[in-house]
């Protein structure tokens, strides 16, 4: 199993007691690195999401309407969406309301 697993990676076994606090030592120690895409796209930390069909476009077409929050790069509705499971989308239009978790984050250093 080991040589499968990508370089860089370590297997440990968890047989006795001893071995599990070892783990959740290295799991406290680990520096979380941010992804890549997370600086260089926009994305949508999704609040809620409703699916209206279109009665005026015939059968197999609706409208999804995400409520959440962009973080990342700012969003454009001229840009695509990748929406899980639906594939990549046209957006109509991006509604700017309130962040009520801006404060929060500016604190954090979690930027603008």
């Amino acid at each position: 199993l080991t040589d499968q697993v990508r370089e860089g990676v370590s297997c440990l076994p968890l047989d006795t007691p001893q071995d599990s606090l070892h783990l959740f030592r290295m799991l406290k120690e680990h520096k979380q690195v941010e992804p890549t895409w997370r600086r260089q796209r926009p994305y949508i930390i999704a609040d809620g999401v409703d699916v209206t069909p279109d009665a005026q476009n015939g059968a197999g077409t609706a409208t999804v309407e995400v409520t959440g929050y962009v973080r990342g790069q700012n969003a454009s509705a001229n840009q695509i969406f990748l929406l899980p499971g639906l594939g990549e989308r046209h957006v109509d239009r991006i509604d700017a309301r309130e962040d009520k978790f801006e404060r929060e984050r500016r604190i954090r250093g979690g930027g603008a």
